[in-house]
């Protein structure tokens, strides 16, 4: 008996001392102020006094008198009403803690969906208004009335808008919604509808590979969501897609079917994602391809990607071949561009840099005189591709139905040779017998030969205005 009291005293008194503990942590808890990190650590302390003493007073109860059990337990509420009173301070300090934390991440508005009347859609705008607005219970019924009403259009709208916004209609509302469009057979019946109008096209091989594979996934997963057993549909659905198949589709089909067990929409799904990814990567390549060769070649040589100015072949040419060239071809002469415009409409604003008139440096003719030439040079130019057998070469690309120069450099070359007299055909560097001793009204001396020497005309003069009187010194 001596033994049984001597154990109850010591685990009384090791209540007093815990009792004096929780005081101590009391003290600390209410004179000062917490942060978060150490208001957890004071709570895994209170914890822990929690369990000791609860410990401690399940080995009283056992060793006490029954007369004595309910002093016992009123110094155990004591001393736990303290505990508790010290873990609700420390619990403020946490959750302060937790709802910064949340504030501080600023998270983007929900925006309410909206509702036409689609049954495919019926299913998500159902389930996601009724979280957001149907169960909040800081809306009234009119305000939930309201959101419904902005939330639908067309046929869906149609269908509440004789109710007024009044309490009692929300519920009305919403139930007759339910009961338009929670229709099982209706929902069944379209989900399989946009399965059999699914269709492939070779011209769009891609597009048509990714809409059967979601349409077959998601049309197939909204029917097992409104509880249809397709566990024996596989074969069915297969046997359909295989039907919508061109023959290379279909023969790709069969080559990666198991011969020995009927394929399965696993094996379909698996293919379709295959093919996707192998067009893909053609569709890819094919662009990257057509990229790369749209780059426009040079018109003369027709290999080497530059402008026709850094042309070394066109460089090589006289003045007077170029500007022929450009001509024939109906280029710009300012920016040396096939964008057909003219001369006078060349958006571009880099203009001849020797004379700064309206022609590319490459055609401008090197003169000996002064401005008056370089004024007149634009006439120079087409008068001189006019007279000098232009008309011949175009005759020539008429009578062989649209032969350009364009695309065989070798006959532009060949032209220019055939239309030059013999006695001085294949000489490019000077390829007219010329007249030194030609002036013209300004007596300003020119290299020129003659066409016809009645009428004074100059075929090709190097920088003088032509079809001007002349006079031979």
């Amino acid at each position: 008996m001596n033994l049984v009291s001597d154990q109850l005293n010591t685990l009384v008194r090791k209540r007093t001392c815990l009792q004096g503990r929780v005081a101590k942590l009391n003290t600390e808890v209410l004179n000062v102020t917490l942060d978060p990190s150490q208001a957890e650590m004071f709570m895994k302390c209170a914890d822990s006094l929690d369990d000791e003493l609860y410990r401690l007073q399940d080995k009283i109860i056992e060793l006490c008198e029954d007369d004595a059990v309910e002093d016992q337990e009123t110094h155990y509420h004591d001393i736990s009403n303290q505990l508790l009173d010290v873990q609700m301070i420390l619990n403020k300090y946490i959750k302060s803690q937790n709802t910064s934390g949340i504030s501080s991440v600023q998270l983007p508005t929900i925006t309410l969906p909206t509702f036409n009347g689609s049954v495919e859609n019926w299913s998500s705008f159902r389930d996601l208004f009724f979280h957001i607005i149907h169960n909040n219970k800081d809306l009234s019924s009119v305000q939930k009335f309201q959101y419904l009403k902005t939330s639908l259009t067309d046929d869906a709208a149609c269908l509440v808008q004789h109710l007024p916004l009044t309490t009692n209609n929300y519920n009305i509302a919403w139930s007759l919604l339910n009961e338009n469009y929670s229709n099982q057979n209706i929902a069944v019946y379209h989900h399989l509808k946009n399965i059999f109008n699914v269709t492939y096209s070779s011209s769009t091989r891609l597009t048509s590979l990714k809409t059967m594979l979601n349409v077959l996934r998601s049309n197939l997963s909204a029917i097992k969501s409104l509880e249809v057993n397709t566990m024996h549909w596989d074969i069915l659905i297969v046997h359909l897609m295989e039907s919508k198949f061109d023959d290379d589709l279909f023969a790709d089909w069969i080559r990666r079917q198991n011969k020995k067990s009927l394929p399965t929409l696993s094996e379909l799904y698996e293919f379709l994602s295959e093919m996707i990814l192998i067009a893909g990567r053609v569709e890819s390549r094919i662009t990257s391809t057509s990229s790369s060769t749209s780059c426009k070649k040079c018109p003369l040589c027709k290999v080497a990607k530059h402008k026709l100015y850094e042309c070394y072949r066109f460089q090589s040419y006289s003045i007077e071949d170029r500007i022929l060239f450009v001509n024939y071809n109906n280029m710009c002469e300012n920016c040396l561009s096939t964008n057909l415009h003219t001369t006078v409409d060349c958006p571009s604003k880099v203009m001849c840099k020797i004379c700064s008139q309206m022609h590319h440096s490459l055609l401008h003719h090197i003169s000996e005189s002064d401005s008056v030439a370089g004024k007149c040079l634009s006439k120079c130019q087409s008068s001189s591709s006019l007279i000098h057998s232009n008309s011949a070469c175009r005759k020539r690309a008429n009578t062989q139905k649209k032969r350009s120069w364009r695309t065989s450099p070798y006959e532009f070359d060949r032209c220019l040779n055939a239309k030059r007299p013999k006695r001085w055909r294949n000489q490019q560097d000077e390829p007219f017998n010329v007249n030194h001793n030609s002036v013209d009204k300004c007596n300003h001396p020119h290299a020129s030969r003659w066409k016809d020497k009645s009428k004074k005309i100059c075929a090709m003069m190097s920088s003088c205005p032509l079809c001007i009187s002349m006079k031979k010194s």
